[in-house]
C-alpha cells in the first residue's frame, strides 16, 4: 500500500488549519513564522506578528495555514487564552540556549492549556538550536520524555534554528499533520496498539472489500482496494511484497486466501508506529470516517418532520435485521447473547445498547440474551428516539440499500385524529403516576421481569419496549416512557412535549387515596396542556395493586371522573398476581383510534362553545349582508326590467339570492360567499338565454353537490397537490384581460366594492380572520348604500314584496320528522350508555360486598380456630359443658349461646310459632291441632326431629310400659320363626 500522491486534491473537510504559536518572551517565536513564510531571516523583528498565512502548495495536503503570534506581556494574557481556544493546533516554543523556558512550558503553559480546557494537538518546538552550548548537548528524547509521558496531548517535539534554516518548514508540517492526521483517535502510544474505534472501523472496511466473504483479501481484492482509497493499482510483486512482511511479522495474518483481518489490523498498526499516519486516515476518510473515527454527517440522510411525527423502520430494514439475526444466532437458539451482539456491533465505533436508555429496556432471559422480538424492538425504539443515530448503526452493520429507504416518517397525529385510525407500526405511551403507585412494576412485568417487593424510586425517564400482538397478522410495537412525579413540570414546560406521545396512561394505588388523587391531579394537568398546546392525547387509568382493597368511595369517585372526562373508567391489574385484564392490547387499541378516549376539561369545553358561539354569529351576520346585497342588486335589476319580462326577472332574482346564501349556509366556509356574490350579481346582467342554461346548470349542480354531501363523512380528506401543475404566468395575465371590466364602464354596471384592510391578518387564527371578513362585508355594504343613495336608486325591498318559500310544508314536515328521529335515536342511545354503565357499576359493587363478605368469613373462621387452639393450650377439651364457653374473638366481642326460648314455638319450627297462631285465633281448634300433628303446616318437614339440648334431656314421653311389650313381641317374632324353620 502506497502514500497518497502529493498532488492530490484536499481529501479532508477542512478548509485551513488554524497555528497558534506561543511562549516566554525571547524564545524566538515571530522570528520562526516569518522564516517560514518568507524563507528569509529577519533582522528585525516586530513584538507579535500579524496573522500569516502560508502557501497552500507548501505542503502535500493543500490544506490552507494560518499562522496566530501570540504576546508574552501579562496584560495580553486575556487575547492570548482566547487565541489558544481557537486554535486547531498549539505550538509552543523554548529557547534552547536558555533552559529555564523549557522548564517554564512544564510548570506554567501546559497547565495552562489544561486549565484553559485547550484540547488540541501539542508541538513542542525548541528553538535558537544555533546557539546552544556545545558543552551543554542533551537528547531531545531523554529531555522530553518524563513531559510527555504527564502531557499525554504533546504529539511531537522538534527543535530548529531560524538563522540557519534548520527544520523550520518541518515544525508547520508536523503541526498541520496533527490537525489532519492525528494519531490519537488511532494509537496508543502506551500500549502500543491500535485504538478499539480503529480496529472496529478498519475491520468495518476490511468486510466491505471482501467481496466473496471468505474472510481474506485476494490479489485482486487488494488491487480494487489500493484503487478506491489511493486511485493507484498495486503492482504483483508490491502485494507479494506486503504478504511477506505480514507473514514474517505475524504467521496468522497471511493464509491460502490471501491477507487476513488480523493481517491487515497489522499492516495500519505498521504504518502507524513508522510515521506513515495520513495512509490509515487517507483509507478511513475514503470509507466516509471523520476525525472522531464515525461517519461523517453527509453521508447520513437528513430526516425532515413535524414534532407530531414519529420515524419507523421500513419493511425492508426489517427484513435486513432478521437476517443479521440469524446470521450472528450461531448456536440457532433463537436468542442473541451478550457475545454475539458484541460481534453484531463490532464494525460500529461502539455497542448503541449499552448505558440508558436502551441497556434495559428490552426483554431478555436468564443469560441476557433477545429473542427476535426483543432485538426488534430495541431497533424501533431507537428509531424512534433518535432516527439519526439508528441510520448510523444500520450503516455500521451493513445495510446494503439506500440509508433513506430504511426508515419512513409517519402521518401527523392531528390527521390521525382526522382519519380517525392511526396507521403507526410503533406506539409511544406516556406512563404518569405518583410515588409507589406502581409504574416501574408495570413496566417491568412488560419487559418480562419478575415482581419485585422492594421500592427503588425512579428519578428520571425510563423506557420499555415489547411487541403486544393485537391478531394474528396485526402486530405493534408497544413503548412505555415512565415519566416520575417530579419530572413532569419539567416535560411540560417545553410546548411540544406532548407530541411524540401516542398515549397517556395514569396509574394511581387503588388502596391509598391520596395516589388516586394526585393521578387524577396529573390527569387534568396534562389535558389541560393538551388543549391549550393542540396536543390531545388519548388517556387511560390504571388501578394498579388490584390485590389490595380499595380506599372507602373509590369506585364511585373514579367513576365520577372518568365521566366527567369523557374518558374510560379505570382498568383494575394486579402485577403481583400477574393478572393484567388485557392493559398492554387496550393501550394499543385505545392508540390506534386516537379520535377516542381524548379527556376534556371544563376549560376546554367552554372554550369550544365560545368559538362555536363565533362561528355562527359570524356566519349568520354574513348570510344577511349578502342576502341584502344581492336584493339591492335584483331590485335595482327588477326597476329598470319591461313588464313583460318582471316575473321572470323577479323568480331569476329571487333564485340568485337562494343560490348564494345556500352556498354559504351549506359550504359553511367564507371562500363561498364571494363566490356566491360573484355569481349573483353577474346573473343580473346576463342575458336571458345565458341565464336559463345556467340556472339548469347551477340546479344540476346543487343537486350532486347535495346527494355527495349527505353521504360525506365528518373527516377532512386532504388532497395532495397536483404534481402536474403548471404556472403559465403570461396566460393568466392574458385571460384577466379577456374577462375583466373596460376602464370606462360605469359604477351601476359593475356593482363591485374593492376595499384593502391596511392592516395584515394572521390566516392561521380563525377569530380574526373570521372578524377581517366580517369587517369587509359589513365595509363594503354601508360604501354600496351611500354610493346608490348619491345616485338616487331605489334599492330598498318595497312593502308589497313577497317570495314565496322555495321548500313546501311537506318538505318541511319531513325534515323536522327526521331531525325529530335522529334526536331520539340519539336520546336512546344514551340511555342505553347510561343502563350500560349503571349494569357495570351494579356489578363492581356485587363484586365488592362479595369480597367483604368472603373477608369477614374468613376472619370468624380464623377466629374461631384461634379461639380453640387457646383452649386447647389450657387444657380444656371441646366436649361436654365446656363447649358452651364463649369465644374471645380478636376484637373483644364474646361469643355466647342464647338461652332464650320463645314460648309457643316448637323445635325445628321454622315460622317461629306463626302456623300455630294462623287459626283459632285463641280458640282451640282440636281437629286442625290433630292433624297439623299428623301431617304438618306446610313447608319442610326435615328438621321437625332434631337433636337439642332440650329435646336430649326431655324423658316426658318415655313409656317404659311400651318398650317392655316391644320386646315381649320381638320374642315372640323369633320363636315363631324358629318353628316354622
Amino acid at each position: 500500500m502506497a502514500k497518497p500522491s502529493s498532488g492530490t486534491v484536499n481529501p479532508h473537510s477542512r478548509t485551513g488549519v488554524r497555528i497558534v504559536v506561543a511562549g516566554d518572551q525571547g524564545t524566538g517565536k515571530s522570528s520562526l513564522i516569518i522564516t517560514a513564510a518568507a524563507d528569509n531571516f529577519p533582522v528585525n523583528v516586530p513584538p507579535v506578528l500579524p496573522p500569516t498565512r502560508l502557501p497552500e502548495d507548501l505542503y502535500p495536503d493543500r490544506v490552507p495555514i494560518t499562522i496566530i503570534d501570540t504576546s508574552s506581556r501579562a496584560e495580553d494574557s486575556d487575547k492570548v487564552a482566547e487565541e489558544l481556544q481557537r486554535a486547531d493546533t498549539v505550538v509552543l516554543t523554548y529557547a534552547c540556549d536558555r533552559p529555564e523556558t523549557l522548564e517554564n512550558l512544564n510548570i506554567f503553559w501546559l497547565p495552562h492549556l489544561r486549565k484553559l480546557e485547550v484540547k488540541v494537538p501539542v508541538i513542542v518546538v525548541g528553538c535558537k538550536l544555533d546557539l546552544r552550548d556545545e558543552n551543554q548537548q542533551v537528547s531531545l528524547e531523554q529531555v522530553m520524555s518524563p513531559i510527555m509521558q504527564q502531557f499525554r496531548e504533546i504529539e511531537t517535539c522538534i527543535e530548529c534554528s531560524a538563522s540557519r534554516h534548520i527544520q523550520v518548514p518541518e515544525v508547520f508540517y508536523y503541526a498541520q499533520k496533527a490537525v489532519l492526521h492525528p494519531t490519537a483517535p488511532l494509537f496508543d502510544q502506551e500500549s502500543q496498539t491500535l485504538k478499539p474505534r480503529c480496529v472496529r472501523a478498519l475491520k468495518r472496511i476490511f468486510i466491505l472489500c471482501d467481496h466473496d466473504r471468505d474472510g481474506a483479501l485476494s490479489d485482486a481484492e487488494l488491487n480494487d482496494f489500493q484503487v478506491k482509497c489511493f486511485n493507484a493499482p498495486l503492482q504483483p510483486s508490491e502485494i507479494v511484497g506486503v504478504k511477506k512482511v505480514v507473514q514474517e511479522k505475524m504467521s496468522e495474518g497471511v493464509n491460502e486466501r490471501g491477507l487476513t483481518l488480523t493481517g491487515f489490523l497489522f499492516l495500519h498498526a505498521l504504518f502507524i508506529e513508522k510515521g506513515r499516519l495520513e495512509t490509515t486516515w487517507t483509507v478511513l476518510r475514503k470509507f466516509g470516517y471523520n476525525d472522531d473515527i464515525k461517519l461523517a454527517d453527509d453521508l447520513i440522510p437528513p430526516i425532515k418532520r413535524a414534532p407530531d411525527q414519529s420515524v419507523e423502520l421500513t419493511n425492508e430494514a426489517l427484513d435486513f435485521l432478521k437476517a443479521i439475526f440469524d446470521a450472528f444466532d450461531g448456536d440457532g437458539d433463537g436468542m442473541l447473547r451478550s457475545r454475539e451482539l458484541e460481534e453484531l456491533f463490532s464494525t460500529a465505533p461502539e455497542s448503541p445498547w449499552t448505558g440508558t436508555p436502551y441497556e434495559d429496556a428490552a426483554e431478555k432471559n436468564a443469560f441476557g440474551g433477545l429473542s427476535l422480538d426483543a432485538f426488534l424492538s430495541e431497533w424501533a425504539l431507537m428509531t424512534l428516539l433518535n432516527p439519526t443515530f439508528s441510520l448510523e448503526n444500520l450503516i455500521y452493520i451493513g445495510y446494503p440499500g439506500d440509508p433513506s429507504s430504511a426508515i419512513r416518517v409517519t402521518r401527523r397525529r392531528r390527521l390521525d385524529r382526522k382519519k380517525q385510525h392511526s396507521d403507526r407500526n410503533v406506539l409511544q405511551c406516556f406512563v404518569f403516576g405518583p410515588r409507589k403507585a406502581g409504574k416501574s412494576a408495570l413496566l417491568n412485568s412488560f419487559i418480562g421481569r419478575p415482581y419485585s417487593e422492594s421500592y427503588n424510586p425512579t428519578t428520571e425517564d425510563r423506557y420499555g419496549v415489547n411487541v403486544v400482538d393485537i391478531s394474528m397478522e396485526n402486530k405493534k410495537y408497544l413503548v412505555l416512557r415512565e415519566i416520575p412525579e417530579d419530572g413532569v413540570r419539567k416535560l411540560l414546560s417545553n410546548k411540544e412535549s406532548l407530541a411524540s406521545c401516542d398515549i397517556a396512561v395514569f396509574v394511581h394505588d387503588r388502596f391509598d387515596e391520596s395516589s388516586w388523587r394526585t393521578s387524577s391531579e396529573l390527569l387534568v394537568e396534562i389535558a389541560s396542556h393538551g388543549e391549550d398546546t393542540g396536543y390531545e392525547v388519548p388517556c387511560l387509568i390504571v388501578a394498579a395493586k388490584d390485590d389490595l382493597d380499595s380506599f372507602p368511595m373509590a369506585i364511585q369517585e373514579s367513576t365520577r371522573v372518568s365521566q366527567d372526562m369523557g374518558v374510560e373508567a379505570p382498568i383494575p391489574i394486579s402485577v403481583k398476581l400477574g393478572d393484567f385484564n388485557g392493559l398492554f392490547r387496550k393501550i394499543v387499541i385505545a392508540a390506534e383510534h386516537p379520535h377516542l378516549s381524548i379527556p376534556e376539561t371544563e376549560a376546554g369545553r367552554s372554550r369550544k362553545q365560545y368559538h362555536r358561539l363565533i362561528n355562527r354569529s359570524l356566519m349568520a351576520v354574513s348570510v344577511g349582508a349578502a342576502v341584502v346585497v344581492v336584493g339591492l342588486a335584483a331590485y335595482r335589476f327588477l326597476s329598470q326590467t319591461p313588464p313583460s319580462l318582471s316575473l321572470r326577472r323577479h323568480s331569476e332574482a329571487f333564485l340568485a339570492v337562494s343560490l348564494s346564501v345556500s352556498a354559504v349556509t351549506q359550504k359553511r366556509s367564507w371562500q363561498f360567499l364571494s363566490v356566491a356574490l360573484t355569481a349573483s350579481l353577474g346573473l343580473m346582467a346576463m342575458p336571458l338565454d345565458n341565464v336559463d342554461s345556467m340556472i339548469d346548470d347551477e340546479r344540476e349542480d346543487m343537486g350532486e353537490e347535495m346527494s355527495s354531501s349527505e353521504s360525506e363523512q365528518d373527516d377532512v380528506r386532504l388532497v395532495e397537490p397536483s404534481k402536474n401543475a403548471v404556472y403559465n404566468r403570461d396566460a393568466i395575465l392574458d385571460k384577466l384581460g379577456d374577462i375583466s371590466w373596460p376602464e370606462n364602464v360605469e359604477w351601476i354596471h359593475k356593482l363591485s366594492i374593492d376595499l384593502d384592510l391596511e392592516q395584515e391578518v394572521d390566516v392561521n387564527d380563525d377569530l380574526a380572520r373570521e372578524l377581517a371578513f366580517y369587517t369587509q362585508a359589513l365595509e363594503g355594504t354601508r360604501q354600496a348604500f351611500e354610493k346608490l343613495q348619491s345616485m338616487g336608486l331605489p334599492f330598498l325591498r318595497p312593502s308589497d314584496y313577497y317570495a314565496e318559500m322555495v321548500k313546501t310544508d311537506g318538505h318541511m314536515e319531513k325534515v323536522k320528522g327526521r331531525l325529530l328521529a335522529e334526536k331520539r335515536k340519539m336520546e336512546e342511545a344514551e340511555e342505553r350508555r347510561k343502563a350500560r354503565e349503571a349494569k357495570r357499576l351494579a356489578k363492581e359493587i356485587q363484586a365488592q360486598k362479595l369480597k367483604e363478605r368472603a373477608k369477614q368469613k374468613k376472619e370468624d373462621i380464623e377466629s374461631v380456630k384461634k379461639w380453640r387452639k387457646q383452649r386447647q393450650q389450657s387444657g380444656f377439651s371441646d366436649t361436654g359443658n365446656d363447649a358452651d364457653a364463649a369465644f374471645d374473638f380478636e376484637d373483644g366481642k364474646v361469643f355466647q349461646r342464647s338461652n332464650k326460648k320463645r314460648p309457643g314455638v316448637a323445635p325445628g319450627d321454622r315460622s317461629g310459632g306463626k302456623a300455630r297462631q294462623a287459626f283459632g285465633k285463641g280458640k282451640k281448634q282440636k281437629k286442625r291441632d290433630i292433624k297439623n300433628s299428623k301431617f304438618g303446616f306446610g313447608g319442610k318437614k326435615g328438621l321437625k326431629k332434631q337433636n337439642t339440648a332440650d329435646t336430649t334431656n326431655d324423658y316426658s314421653k318415655f313409656k317404659k310400659r311400651a318398650v317392655s311389650e316391644n320386646k315381649k313381641r320381638k320374642r315372640q317374632r323369633q320363636s315363631l320363626f324358629c318353628c316354622t324353620s
